[in-house]
């Protein structure tokens, strides 16, 4: 099977020689909607580093086909923050939303921030994280508020600014 040659790649650190098979499954007719959605995180993980168009386009999928699925299962409900999350920070770093107070990330509250915020890479290769360079404040609802950040790798110094909204 497709899928069991793709996650022995992937568990063999063959993410890129996974890529064409999965991209193949997601295609597949047969899959119900927690396997189409458990198969868009797979292919989102196995892009990371890898492919960012299709780690984009699996993030997406994955929000989509995941919203369908009606349960409380705490660990799509993770997931679900986790790639809302890496979307936005794909934005940031492509678009450079939330670089002003005039074109705030929109988030629904402050754990939503934070997850933006750890879904960040910097420097070199991607191989930094962006810290807060003190405590972050509570944000507000309303009027857009600053986060001040550091990259760990290189001292790179960012700005964003967040809007806490209901979504």
């Amino acid at each position: 099977m497709l899928i069991n040659e793709a996650s022995a790649r992937v568990d063999a650190g063959d993410r890129a020689g996974a890529l064409p098979l999965l991209r193949a499954i997601v295609r597949s007719e047969l899959l119900t909607d927690h396997g189409r959605a458990s198969l868009y995180w797979l292919l989102a993980e196995a892009a990371q580093g890898v492919d960012r168009d299709v780690r984009k386009d699996a993030l997406g999928g994955y929000v989509v086909a995941a919203s369908v699925i009606d349960d409380d299962d705490p660990e799509r409900h993770r997931r679900m923050q986790q790639a809302r999350a890496a979307l936005l920070a794909l934005r940031v770093q492509e678009q450079a939303l939330g670089t002003s107070p005039h074109a705030p990330i929109v988030v629904s509250s402050d754990s939503d921030a934070d997850s933006v915020v750890a879904a960040l890479d910097c420097g070199k290769a991607g191989a930094g994280r962006y810290v807060e360079r003190r405590l972050p404040q509570a944000l507000r609802g309303g009027d857009p508020s600053p986060r001040r950040l550091l990259c760990t790798e290189n001292g790179d110094e960012l700005t964003l600014w967040f809007s806490v909204e209901d979504l």
